[in-house]
């Protein structure tokens, strides 16, 4: 019963340190898709959180520049007026009429407003305004050891002059923040526990050498 115990204690503590060596080996290699979203206004028009295909995803450690799809201003209207009550259809004009005048006479109105997280949220960005029609996102990615550790995103002017306006420029740029040796570190936990375990089968054959040995006669002295 006693080496029964000592044979499941062993083992939960062999399941801890594995799980600690497997959640150092999940960490993104070069060249994983890092799972993005992308978050974009409109005016008074907002597209909820989306999840972006993998070709529209940034991709770990290589810098890249995709067109990622933007909602139709049609559809966000319309999803808008499904939301609202019946009494609120009755603004319908006046805000049919801010969208145009927006649409037509640029600035700020006229713009998008977007923001993209990336690992399910883990790390994001803030709002940020952009012109599609002029201007692109440039995304620095932050890491550290194979994990995301932060994202900042700015509109920058676009080489290529007037774009598509229904796509979002989009460039993905990743810089290394200086930190330990992520595969060395991965390999000395490998290493830790695989001595743990060796250490802790070496002791539990040892105890069960001892239970299983029959205990020593004792003589008598005295004379029949």
């Amino acid at each position: 019963m006693l080496v029964s115990r000592r044979i499941a204690r062993a083992f939960g503590w062999t399941l801890m340190v594995l799980e600690m060596v497997m959640q150092g080996a999940s960490a993104f290699r070069e060249g994983d898709v890092v799972p993005t979203a992308r978050h974009v206004r409109w005016a008074d028009l907002e597209a909820p959180w989306e999840d972006l295909l993998a070709r529209h995803c940034a991709r770990f450690k290589q810098d890249s520049r995709v067109a990622v799809p933007l909602p139709k201003t049609e559809e966000l209207q319309k999803r808008k007026e499904e939301n609202i009550g019946l009494s609120q259809k009755l603004l319908r004009g006046r805000m049919d009429a801010e969208a145009a005048a927006a649409e037509h006479g640029g600035g700020e109105k006229g713009a998008w407003r977007a923001a993209f997280a990336f690992e399910s949220g883990g790390v994001a960005t803030s709002w940020t305004l952009v012109d599609v029609e002029k201007q692109e996102l440039l995304i620095k990615i932050q890491h550290r050891d194979g994990n995301l550790i932060g994202a900042e995103m700015r509109a920058v002017q676009a080489a290529e002059g007037v774009l598509d306006r229904e796509y979002l420029l989009v460039q993905y740029q990743w810089i290394e923040e200086k930190g330990t040796d992520g595969t060395r570190g991965l390999l000395w936990m490998s290493a830790s526990a695989l001595l743990m375990i060796t250490v802790m089968l070496v002791h539990l054959g040892r105890s069960a050498l001892l239970e299983e040995k029959p205990p020593r006669q004792r003589v008598s002295t005295k004379s029949e």
